[in-house]
């Protein structure tokens, strides 16, 4: 074993080292936006360096077909409940009366003019309500919907080093199939399309985890089926 020199008094003699050439500077990343963003993921996107790099990653990255069908049939059953607790609360405030009025000896019942007056009015309670949060999502717009919400959601979580960028996503418009010809400003897309509401594992691809969930079920049935070895105790 190596042991370094000692002095006269049997102390060890001081022990030059080489020193490395170590730079402390940090790694610089990428200057250009399309480098940076490069290795991002709709799960694990680039953090937020500048509006015009979260904008491009949001709009080019590559979303999965299952959190889209995550997406639409979350929305589904969120925009289900949400609809009918708001009728709910209108009929609560706005009793329906009789349907019909009360018939005299020999004559068919009559429709309540009030009733029909309380009918008009609901109907067009639920028109207003639906016109504004559609009851489902289109599949030509599914993949933008997707792109812009998780594009806002990284702007919110952005505002400590990147001030007003949230106001500037919601700002910008993107261009929705049979809409405003300019396009329709993301904020109100997605005021309309309350998709922030869904549960946070709608936006996790679930395909691989589903892949180990059926490995491991067949598996089993392998398992079970397998004849008993009689040599085994």
């Amino acid at each position: 074993m190596y042991e370094p020199p000692r002095q006269p008094n049997g102390e060890f003699a001081p022990f030059k080292r080489s020193e490395a050439e170590v730079s402390l500077d940090p790694i610089a990343a990428p200057a250009d936006d399309a480098t940076y963003n490069a290795d991002g993921t709709f799960e694990f996107p680039p953090p937020a360096r500048s509006y015009d790099q979260l904008v491009a990653f949001w709009m080019n990255c590559r979303v999965p077909d299952t959190v889209i069908r995550q997406m639409q049939i979350g929305y589904v059953q969120y925009a289900y409940e949400t609809s009918v607790a708001h009728y709910q609360a209108w009929i609560a405030d706005n009793d329906p009366p009789a349907m019909h009025l009360k018939s005299r000896r020999g004559r068919p019942e009559e429709l309540n003019p009030e009733y029909e007056r309380w009918s008009a009015a609901y109907q067009e309670l639920q028109a207003r309500y639906e016109d504004a949060h559609p009851i489902d999502i289109d599949p030509t717009i599914a993949r933008d919907l997707a792109r812009v919400h998780r594009m806002r959601w990284q702007a919110r979580r952005s505002e400590e080093w990147l001030p007003g960028i949230t106001q500037a996503v919601e700002e910008t418009r993107i261009e929705i199939a049979g809409a405003d010809p300019d396009g329709v400003p993301i904020g109100a897309l997605l005021d309309a399309y309350r998709v922030d509401q869904l549960d946070d594992a709608v936006w996790r691809d679930q395909t691989a985890e589903h892949v180990i969930f059926i490995a491991e079920k067949l598996d089993q049935l392998v398992r079970q089926t397998e004849p008993e070895d009689p040599a085994q105790p």
